[in-house]
């Protein structure tokens, strides 16, 4: 499985990239946003992790441009600093998930472990290419569902603090 992960901060990155290699997946880093464009668009990774505006990067551009190239392409979102509008736009832009605070190894681990598990549940391309894209399509909308839910509670969160300090 291949894994890209866009981060600003260098240590970070190459931790997540050295942690992802020594577990045999094939990783690559980048801290600036048409490298890692140029490099999705090379190795057409599996799932994607952005952390929080990197110096050269928009985590919610970044998804939007690969997502409009590569519909499936499976971006993960972490900005601890991210505001509900931040949170409803990465949602329109159908984000594979998103984490309003730091995200872990062991998180990112998880995740690529499901998706590598879906895959091998997919039929072959060459069986029933109408049933795989079924299976993509129901498997993309369960993950929107859920973030969409995400959303309303935290809005009702946010609306319960507001209403809490009147």
């Amino acid at each position: 499985m291949r894994v890209l992960i866009v981060h600003q901060d260098e240590e970070f990155r190459n931790t997540l990239k050295y942690s992802f290699d020594g577990i045999g997946y094939e990783a690559d880093a980048t801290g600036d946003q048409g490298q890692a464009v140029l490099l999705y668009r090379t190795n057409k990774h599996e799932i994607v992790f952005s952390g929080h505006n990197p110096p050269d990067l928009d985590a919610l551009m970044l998804l939007k441009t690969l997502r409009s190239e590569y519909p499936d392409a499976r971006v993960v979102i972490s900005n601890p600093q991210a505001d509900l509008n931040q949170i409803c736009a990465a949602i329109h832009l159908h984000v594979f998930d998103f984490f309003p605070k730091k995200i872990e190894f062991r998180q990112l681990l998880v995740l690529a472990e499901e998706i590598q598990e879906a895959q091998q549940r997919l039929p072959a391309p060459s069986t029933d290419a109408v049933a795989a894209d079924n299976s993509q399509m129901i498997a993309r909308e369960e993950q929107h569902s859920r973030l969409v839910l995400e959303y309303a509670r935290l809005k009702q969160a946010y609306e319960d603090l507001r209403g809490s300090k009147k």
